[in-house]
């Protein structure tokens, strides 16, 4: 005897909608990862924003950077104030300027009530090591998810840029 056959089996049925979900859940868990990659490449560029900033500075008034004015500077804990010339139409001499490079690079790093936090408890320092060459290193902490832990964790990221005047 012959059946017809008329449609899917119950059992076909359940295959499917297992293979379905399978599938959503990989793509869920890859565009997940595809958002944390893209935050993390987003802090990077971040910092490297931030530290061609303060080297472009420099650059400007590399007289006063050789002299060693912007020597051994941290954004940490470190709220300067503008100087006056800044807002005057004489201007800032290249003494006072380095102070509002520094004002203003801390406040570009650690964010100000003014202005976006760009990197999450961002510190910025300068450092001269032999001769003229000087290193900036932006740190910051990104939050990530630990495997061995199954936890999240937080994870101090540095950006470092060496260069010489």
């Amino acid at each position: 005897m012959k059946k017809n056959v008329l449609g899917f089996t119950l059992m076909e049925n359940l295959v499917a909608v297992m293979i379905i979900g399978v599938g959503m859940l990989g793509m869920v868990g890859m565009q997940i990862t595809g958002v944390r990659s893209n935050q993390g490449a987003y802090n990077r560029t971040q910092a490297s924003i931030m530290a061609t900033d303060i080297i472009d500075r420099m650059r400007m008034n590399s007289a006063q950077a050789i002299a060693g004015a912007y020597d051994n500077f941290t954004t940490e804990d470190n709220e300067i104030d503008s100087p006056a010339c800044a807002t005057t139409a004489a201007g800032c001499n290249a003494a006072t300027i380095v102070n509002l490079d520094k004002a203003e690079w801390s406040d570009l790093v650690s964010g100000t009530e003014d202005s976006a936090i760009l990197l999450p408890d961002a510190v910025g320092t300068i450092t001269r090591g032999a001769g003229n060459l000087f290193t900036i290193q932006i740190t910051w902490n990104e939050t990530d998810w630990d495997a061995d832990a199954q936890a999240k964790a937080v994870l101090q990221q540095t950006y470092t840029v060496n260069v010489s005047l």
